[in-house]
């Protein structure tokens, strides 16, 4: 058997074929092998997700992020059309793009350390 989540990555197949692993006798839609099977997300803190429109994986992030969000965890999700996978941290980002994402994840972080009014948020 082979980690092979057709579910997960049927919208880019090559990439499925380009991560086949043996994974013996284990199950490839063990959340263990493929995280993308585990069933409950609700516990996870707020999530920043960093992706661009080139992205290989572009697809299978926008779906992860709908489950997160079906299930109530904060996602904020920042992206550029022109960005290819890890785009930024690639030299010559141009710097209109560099000062969105710069923007994008200040404004994150300022809510979720004081929330949307801008104050501390209570964590009681």
């Amino acid at each position: 058997k082979c980690w092979r989540d057709v579910d997960f990555f049927g919208e880019c197949a090559y990439i499925e074929e380009y991560l086949q692993k043996p994974c013996g006798d284990i199950d490839a839609s063990d959340p263990l092998i493929s995280p993308f099977h585990h069933k409950e997300w609700a516990w996870l803190p707020p999530q920043f997700l960093l992706y661009g429109g080139l992205e290989c994986f572009a697809p299978i992030i926008d779906r992860f992020a709908n489950r997160l969000e079906e299930q109530g965890v904060d996602v904020c999700r920042c992206f550029w059309q022109d960005g290819v996978h890890a785009f930024n941290m690639l030299p010559g980002l141009p710097e209109d793009v560099q000062r969105n994402l710069d923007e994008q994840l200040k404004a994150f972080v300022d809510r979720i350390l004081h929330g949307a009014a801008g104050n501390p948020v209570d964590d009681e």
